[in-house]
């Protein structure tokens, strides 16, 4: 079997502009890891601040109601604007956390598709496989899913051994040898495509040929 810089001169294309090209590519994917986990780090401090003031709104809200039962007031008019208030920011609270969580998860999936020959593709793939918690000690914590949907053990670099030893992945990750033998049936183009019926091989496949169509029907 030709090495990848022999098939690299037989198809005309000139080996030291590929390796240009393919390290380009790296340091760009580099830099918008580092930018995802600069934004992670930023949101997770907001949730930090917002829990204090969360904390802090309902010691205020407390301290109302003592002071204005000790003081024969309008109780339950109180009770009901600081419960507002207790609402909203707790909504904000949510919201952020959404945002925490998001970019955990868009920072990991970024580093783990750059593994693939499409990243793109493969960050819509592999999305659900990828999910994105609190742990016990509230910070976010991170569970990887096989091709059947179970969970996984260990960590990120436990899920790209297990995406590398996966017949289902290899054919669309670097550094993997191709067997030559072809795509397999069952991804036809000849009528409507159902992602949801179609098996991990399959998607594989389909995110592989024909990345737009996949990215379409991934957002159905």
């Amino acid at each position: 079997m030709p090495s990848i810089v022999d098939a690299l001169k037989e198809l005309g294309f000139d080996v030291d502009d590929a390796k240009a090209e393919l390290l380009k590519a790296k340091l760009e994917e580099a830099d918008e890891v580092k930018g995802l986990k600069q934004q992670r780090d930023s949101l997770l401090e907001e949730k930090k601040t917002s829990a204090q003031k969360a904390k802090e709104a309902e010691e205020a809200r407390k301290a109302a109601e003592e002071a204005a039962a000790k003081n024969s007031g309008d109780v339950a008019a109180l009770q009901e604007l600081y419960s507002s208030k207790e609402k909203a920011l707790q909504d904000q609270i949510r919201q952020r956390d959404q945002r925490i969580l998001g970019g955990v998860k868009e920072s990991v999936l970024a580093e783990v598709a750059g593994k693939f020959i499409s990243p793109a593709a493969a960050k819509l793939m592999l999305g659900g496989l990828v999910d994105v918690g609190y742990g016990d000690g509230g910070e976010p914590a991170v569970t990887f899913r096989g091709a059947d949907g179970k969970p996984l053990q260990g960590g990120k670099e436990d899920f790209i051994k297990y995406l590398y030893g996966s017949a289902d992945f290899q054919p669309l990750l670097t550094g993997v040898q191709s067997s030559g033998g072809g795509a397999a049936g069952g991804v036809g183009h000849g009528g409507a495509v159902d992602l949801s019926k179609m098996t991990m091989t399959e998607r594989a496949q389909l995110a592989n040929t024909n990345p737009a169509l996949f990215e379409q029907l991934s957002k159905r």
